[in-house]
């Protein structure tokens, strides 16, 4: 995951009508019309071009809807977006569910407008995760046909951004230490919390670099989870979504994400917001994630199965520092975040007795 502030935007997170028209021009449209609502499990959302990490609006143009969506502060370069898109492309040519990327008059993938990129592409319609097991068995089968994939993609990585799940959580802890050292600074569990995921962090990391985490990379997707899936509503899945995170990096970064997310997170209704601290994985849907991944590519699994305990351990405490900089997490549950850190390991251990 991408770990950068997010700076002051001036539009109030709104995409301007003036640049949305600019932007369709460039892919010789000039008679639209804005879709302030979608309809998501039956519930009416209010997409109305906002959002927290990227801005993005729904467009209409006579029979057809369109998705048009602007490259978040964190991977808005030219160099990194051609890559994004390239590669989305390649799995599209190659019948893997992502959505179709337009070209623009110049025959790009992208547009842009005052420093920004943006891209246009087919809008897919479907359903979002409902917490089934059915949906975590297919999200590992879905995983494993994806790497199956990027594996063969591996040859033209040469531009590719690399990053490693290390990295970002510390980077992601940092940031909590530093934006909310002043919210906790009364708060002795808060430091603690610190202190222990640093010490957890450093002793996972190199467990996992001694076991051979960069003898193996490839293209991932870098934000493997629930929310990134279109679902039907025989909870099959119709597309994976959202490759802002994707980068050159060791696959199981996406397994261990995608255990972590499915499994052991707990989410609010319709919403990738934490609802409370968790303290154990779903058996249930741990196990179905996983047996269904090492089913559909025992290769990938079989190079990953000696360090995936280890990154499960990293990357839930990237997302306990991430819950504490979205304030899901108010001072007075702190003190049960230390708790649920400091069981991780144990829980961990415990769910992949049933796995391995």
């Amino acid at each position: 995951m991408s770990v950068k502030s997010k700076p002051k935007d001036i539009f109030f997170e709104l995409i301007p009508d003036k640049i949305i028209e600019y932007i369709l021009i460039q892919y010789d449209i000039k008679n639209w019309s804005i879709i302030p609502f979608f309809s998501l499990n039956k519930t009416v959302m209010d997409l109305n071009q906002r959002t927290n990490t990227s801005r993005k609006v729904l467009i209409r143009v006579k029979n057809k809807i369109f998705f048009l969506k602007e490259f978040p502060w964190y991977c808005s370069n030219k160099k990194f977006i051609e890559s994004e898109l390239n590669f989305i492309n390649f799995l599209h040519n190659h019948n893997f569910k992502v959505v179709n990327i337009m070209k623009s008059l110049k025959k790009e993938f992208f547009s842009s407008f005052n420093k920004k990129y943006y891209f246009l592409s087919n809008f897919i319609e479907g359903e979002s995760w409902t917490k089934s097991v059915q949906e975590s068995k297919n999200a590992g089968i879905f995983l494993g046909k994806f790497h199956k994939l990027s594996y063969k993609y591996k040859k033209n990585c040469i531009s590719f951004k690399t990053e490693n799940v290390f990295d970002s959580a510390e980077k992601m802890l940092n940031l909590a230490a530093n934006y909310f050292s002043n919210k906790f600074k009364n708060n002795k569990y808060f430091k603690e919390y610190l202190i222990f995921s640093q010490n957890i962090l450093l002793i996972n990391k190199n467990k996992v670099i001694k076991k051979g985490y960069f003898n193996l990379t490839l293209p991932i997707h870098g934000d493997y989870n629930p929310f990134n899936l279109i679902f039907s509503k025989k909870k099959d899945i119709i597309a994976l979504i959202d490759f802002d995170n994707f980068c050159f990096d060791n696959p199981v970064h996406d397994i261990a994400e995608g255990l972590i997310r499915f499994s052991y997170l707990k989410f609010g209704k319709l919403t990738s917001n934490y609802e409370d601290i968790p303290n154990e994985y779903n058996k249930e849907h741990a196990v179905s994630f996983i047996n269904s991944y090492k089913k559909f590519n025992p290769l990938i699994y079989s190079k990953i199965k000696n360090y995936i305990k280890e990154v499960c351990i990293i990357l839930a405490i990237e997302f306990s520092a991430l819950g504490i900089l979205c304030d899901y997490y108010e001072p007075e549950k702190i003190k049960l975040l230390l708790k649920s850190i400091k069981n991780l390991e144990k829980e961990t251990n415990n769910i992949f007795k049933f796995i391995n």
